[in-house]
Order: structure tokens, then C-alpha cells, then sequence
């Protein structure tokens, strides 16, 4: 029996929070002052995986029916549209980005 089965799944997220929290950079406290601490910690987390996480990572987020309305929107030729986005969505495409930016990359 691991210990991890034992705790609840808030304690769970707020350990994995914390951990997080430990391996920011400057850049990254600067990018959740400015953005959000949600959006910098997925920054972070997106910085930490492997390559086939991030194919997983990447796959599972263009699956969300959200972030495909918003890639539409963000791939017309209206900026207007995509900023009366929701920030959650506008995040969640950056993120996309920045995962994808990370696999070709390496």
C-alpha cells in the first residue's frame, strides 16, 4: 500500500501545488503576477513532462470541445473575436502552444 492511496484527493493537489510552487523560476512568479498563478504552474508542469507526456499532454487538450471552438476562433482572421474569448480558453490555447513549441523543439 502507497502512501498516495491514503490521502485525499485535495491534499493530493494542494502537495502537487506546492511542488510546483518549488521549482518556479523568476520568469515563472513575473508570468503569474502578470497572467495567473493557474496558468504559470501549467507553464511549469508543461516545462517538467517527457516527450510522450507531451503528446498525451496535447492530445487531450485539442479533445476539449472548448479549446477547439477557441482554435477556430484564433485561426480567423478576426483578433477582436478572440479576445472576447474567455481567459480560461485563451489560456488553455497558450499552453497548448507553448507544449507544442517544447516537443519540436527537442
Amino acid at each position: 500500500m502507497r502512501i498516495s492511496d491514503n490521502l485525499k484527493q485535495e491534499t493530493k493537489l494542494a502537495l502537487l501545488k506546492i511542488i510546483n510552487k518549488k521549482r518556479m523560476k523568476r520568469n515563472d512568479i513575473q508570468r503569474s503576477q502578470i497572467k495567473s498563478e493557474d496558468y504559470a504552474l501549467e507553464i511549469v508542469k508543461v516545462r517538467n513532462m517527457t516527450k510522450y507526456e507531451l503528446v498525451n499532454f496535447i492530445n487531450e487538450t485539442k479533445e476539449n470541445k472548448n479549446v477547439q471552438l477557441g482554435l477556430k476562433i484564433a485561426h480567423s482572421s478576426s483578433p477582436r473575436m478572440y479576445r472576447m474569448l474567455d481567459l480560461d480558453i485563451r489560456n488553455q490555447i497558450e499552453v497548448l502552444n507553448y507544449a507544442k513549441n517544447r516537443l519540436y523543439a527537442s
